[in-house]
């Protein structure tokens, strides 16, 4: 779950400054509460939290834009991701 809420954060950032008061709002919205949950179970810092957001959803746009191009690339910037979500 926590995969796919990382790329649905991912995959709408880019859309967000096209967005009225009340989408941004409710977006923040999410973000916020993914980073409430995410950080009591692996026992991370509120800055933690965030570094893990970023570089998740960095690879997962990364990734996206070499797909079809550099596959190898792309599935070796989602794997250093995923390795070091796996170590926090």
């Amino acid at each position: 779950m926590k995969e796919f809420l990382h790329r649905a954060i991912a995959a709408l950032g880019g859309d967000m400054t096209r967005q009225g008061t009340e989408v941004r709002a409710a977006y923040a919205r999410g973000v916020r509460a993914y980073l409430d949950a995410l950080a009591p179970p692996a026992g991370l810092s509120r800055a933690a939290s965030l570094k893990q957001l970023v570089a998740l959803i960095g690879a997962a746009v990364l990734a996206r834009g070499f797909a079809g191009v550099d596959d190898t690339l792309a599935t070796d910037i989602l794997a250093a991701a995923r390795d070091d979500w796996t170590e926090s």
